[in-house]
């Protein structure tokens, strides 16, 4: 027996994100960003931060962006490193702060252009990978 999908999430997952939900979505990352250079963010801005650089690499993946795609796999890199230190408190070097600002750059200028299935296939990828 064929299932067929709803054609209302067809049509819903062909939406694009949108500009009004990249400003809810880049207001919340730049805040833990802030945090992060002045040296206070936590481990959970860490870890939102981290799942915010998963879905952006999913996202260039999945557009075949190489150039996007190699920024936020250098952004990610430089939050791991950042993170590993033996510091209670983010502290990112002025490289490490540099990557992950042009990664947020890149990310919130191409999210509302995402389809929101892309979107969420994104998000679901990011929670798989933080809980593993």
């Amino acid at each position: 027996m064929t299932r067929f999908a709803n054609p209302l999430h067809l049509i819903a997952a062909k939406q694009k994100v949108g500009q009004e939900d990249t400003d809810s979505i880049e207001l919340m990352v730049m805040c833990h960003f802030d945090a992060a250079k002045r040296g206070q963010c936590t481990g959970a801005g860490v870890n939102f931060m981290t799942t915010h650089l998963i879905i952006a690499s999913y996202i260039a993946a999945r557009s075949k962006a190489s150039q996007f795609h190699a920024i936020v796999t250098q952004a990610y890199t430089a939050l791991k490193r950042a993170s590993d230190r033996p510091t209670a408190l983010l502290d990112l070097t002025a490289r490490e702060y540099v990557q992950l600002q042009t990664a947020w750059r890149w990310y919130f200028r191409s999210m509302p252009q995402v389809e929101v299935g892309t979107m969420a296939e994104a998000c679901a990828a990011a929670h798989q990978a933080m809980q593993g």
